[in-house]
């Protein structure tokens, strides 16, 4: 319940069914140093509309799914940079 919200979604729908998605982003902290990190989910579009729930679902690193509010399997994931952007702390 602590879900980051949006307003809704005002992409148009797609001509070949393709998804979209959407992503929000943050700093992480790993071992001193600081790092990109995006949340994000897979849009499906039903020639309605896209089924968002209006939320960016907080996962740990990786991916998952869970069900639009279409019904669709859509993915969500967590993924951060490969490489730092900073140092979080000198001691």
């Amino acid at each position: 319940g602590d879900e980051p919200k949006h307003t809704g979604v005002s992409l148009d729908a797609p001509n070949d069914r393709s998804p979209g998605f959407k992503a929000l982003y943050s700093c992480a902290k790993r071992n001193g140093l600081l790092y990109l990190q995006f949340h994000g989910a897979e849009l499906k579009h039903n020639g309605i509309d896209w089924g968002d729930d209006k939320t960016i679902s907080i996962i740990d690193d990786g991916e998952n799914v869970k069900i639009d509010l279409n019904g669709n399997t859509v993915k969500v994931f967590c993924h951060h940079t490969q490489f730092p952007i900073g140092i979080a702390y000198n001691n």
